[in-house]
């Protein structure tokens, strides 16, 4: 069988020349690199030109293959080792999975191990029973936002668990990582709140504070914030009724969550001019946020009239803590109105009705006297 003749490429590299440059030690020559063709059995031929027409740079301290070029006094640093994540000595823990908290936890190389328990502060929100044991818990943390997370074996009589995670309870639980809910593994019980159970007219203020705050809060979103009113709010709820006005709660816990999640009412100058807003002949929008004056008022965006004292009331309750407002006593009549305009700026902001005024009405409606 006859051989097939092959091509080899040569290339001539003048060494005398390349290992000064690659030492620093060469006198700055540039460097020519010659090729030629032959045929298998043929010497090598050295041509006079090179085939490149660009000249070479000089050799610069760099990687070449699998060896570091390292020029003089030049510090090279290896890194071995990706980002890691840290659980501080206050308890800070940033939870490893992505979806989470991307926005603030860098990208990691999946090839370095991870942890997977991590501790957080909690409120309970709502639960639903899943399979026959088990029930998934939605929760809002003070900085991992909202989570939904799965409690294995929190119905069976014997778990330790039990009536730890119910609504409105504050927790402090550790939580694994899993892949579509992360489970909890310890629980340790902060307030149950179980005033709220004793009350119904706290439970249903109880139960509309609590899903104002779940829907005000997706996902990942910061909820430090309200976080904290939510936790103000139920401790307030908590107390004997003869001690908190439970509407005022509501009507602060609207304002300041609104103003939270960057939706704060304008109550002092005019929405649409800019001026002093003066105590009469007042319009509130709830869908541009706020009031406005009686020269600027018309039917457009749902324009409703607002009294002196109304107003009076709305903005003491944006200016002041809740410490502040507990006891305030405020006559019927303007109490309906500012609810019904709070109410309506938190339709007009989620853009749906909240389950829990029914409830609130209901109880209301019905005259259900409140426990002495």
């Amino acid at each position: 069988m006859a051989s097939l003749p092959i091509r080899i490429l040569d290339v001539v590299v003048n060494e005398a020349e390349v290992v000064p440059e690659l030492d620093r030690r060469g006198g700055g020559q540039r460097l020519a690199v010659l090729a030629a063709e032959r045929l298998e059995g043929e010497q090598p031929q050295q041509w006079a030109q090179a085939l490149a027409s660009r000249a070479l740079r000089l050799v610069e301290p760099e990687v070449v293959g699998d060896h570091l070029v390292e020029g003089a006094g030049t510090a090279v640093v290896l890194v071995e080792d990706g980002l890691h994540l840290r659980l501080d000595v206050d308890q800070q823990v940033v939870k490893l999975a992505h979806a989470v908290h991307a926005p603030r936890v860098p990208e990691v190389d999946p090839t370095v191990s991870r942890a997977r328990l991590y501790k957080t502060e909690a409120i309970v929100l709502r639960s639903m029973d899943l399979g026959e044991a088990d029930r998934v818990l939605t929760v809002l943390t003070p900085r991992l936002g909202k989570l939904r997370v799965i409690a294995k074996g929190i119905r069976r009589p014997r778990s330790r668990l039990g009536g730890g995670l119910e609504p409105f309870s504050d927790v402090h639980l550790v939580l694994a990582v899993g892949r579509t809910f992360d489970v909890v593994t310890q629980a340790a019980l902060e307030d149950p709140h179980l005033g709220l159970r004793d009350d119904l007219h706290s439970t249903a203020a109880a139960w509309y504070v609590v899903e104002l705050a779940d829907r005000f809060c997706e996902g990942t979103a910061e909820s430090h914030q309200a976080f904290e009113l939510l936790a103000q709010a139920l401790a307030a709820l908590d107390a004997a009724p003869a001690e908190v006005s439970r509407e005022i709660v509501a009507r602060w816990f609207e304002l300041h969550l609104l103003e939270a999640m960057g939706f704060r009412p304008e109550l002092g100058q005019c929405l649409d001019c800019g001026i002093e807003i003066e105590p009469d002949g007042n319009a509130y929008s709830p869908v541009a946020g706020g009031v406005v004056g009686p020269e600027c008022s018309h039917g457009a965006l749902g324009m409703r009239p607002i009294s002196a004292a109304a107003l009076k009331v709305m903005r003491h309750l944006q200016r002041s803590s809740l410490t502040e407002v507990l006891r305030l006593r405020v006559p019927g009549a303007t109490q309906r109105e500012v609810e019904h305009l709070l109410h309506a700026s938190v339709s007009a902001v989620l853009e749906r009705e909240l389950r829990s005024r029914d409830f609130l009405d209901e109880v209301a409606l019905r005259g259900i006297p409140a426990p002495a």
